[in-house]
């Protein structure tokens, strides 16, 4: 295996605003009952850990670049911090990824949906922490059959029974990403990348039978959106 020196190849940044108070269990607030390790790190800074990608493989399946990449590659990598800790939704929170996998997180949730606008990546963390797949974008217009590729994939996959009683078909995000330069989108999972530089649907297939549903915290409810309510920090 090798290391990727994070803080070259991904963009730092923190997600430095706030937000309404979340003590509420509704829409991805905190439920001590679901999220038992939401104290788990608190004592520890969250811009302390300097965490790093491991294990990191790169193949080329061939096909056709997209996002301004000259050649098709996908790679896979582990993302392990050792850290869950909640972190008040939109309080200072830095990451060497610019698509972490693990790590402290907000203890809001995001919302499993598609959305049209970033989505800071505390949110998009937890939802990990709770099984879920999210597709991260940064190709822009320049993204060949990406989109149509995922909207099949999370069809094939289908609806998950523990999203039932919730009014959710499974857990997926689909979220754009314009600090995303290492690769035109990401896949991730609690602990896990892909990242592509070109649509190769049976390893992005392989990807999600793997790792959806995997989190830490096996759990499916509706979470935020802020999005829908105009702003995740507003």
């Amino acid at each position: 295996s090798s290391d990727v020196c994070s803080s070259d190849l991904f963009g730092c940044g923190d997600d430095d605003m706030s937000i309404p108070d979340a003590s509420s269990s509704e829409d991805g607030g905190i439920d001590a009952s679901a999220d038992a390790s939401m104290d788990a790190s608190a004592d520890v800074p969250p811009d302390a850990a300097t965490d790093r990608l491991t294990e990191v493989e790169t193949t080329m399946p061939g096909g056709d670049a997209i996002g301004g990449f000259d050649e098709c590659t996908v790679t896979t990598a582990l993302h392990m911090t050792g850290r869950a800790g909640h972190i008040t939704p939109c309080e200072p929170l830095s990451y060497s990824l610019s698509t972490p996998a693990s790590g402290d997180h907000y203890s809001r949730w995001a919302d499993f949906r598609r959305y049209e606008e970033p989505v800071p990546q505390g949110f998009l963390v937890h939802a990990m922490e709770h099984g879920a797949i999210v597709f991260q974008i940064g190709c822009g217009d320049d993204c060949g059959t990406l989109l149509e590729t995922i909207d099949s994939l999370i069809a094939a996959h289908g609806d998950d029974p523990a999203c039932a009683s919730n009014d959710v078909s499974a857990r997926f995000i689909v979220v754009p990403n314009p600090d995303l330069s290492e690769g035109a989108f990401a896949l991730t999972a609690w602990e896990h990348v892909y990242l592509g530089t070109c649509v190769h649907e049976e390893s992005m297939a392989a990807f999600i039978e793997e790792h959806y549903a995997q989190g830490p915290e096996d759990l499916c409810a509706r979470g935020f959106d802020g999005e829908d309510r105009g702003g995740w920090c507003e």
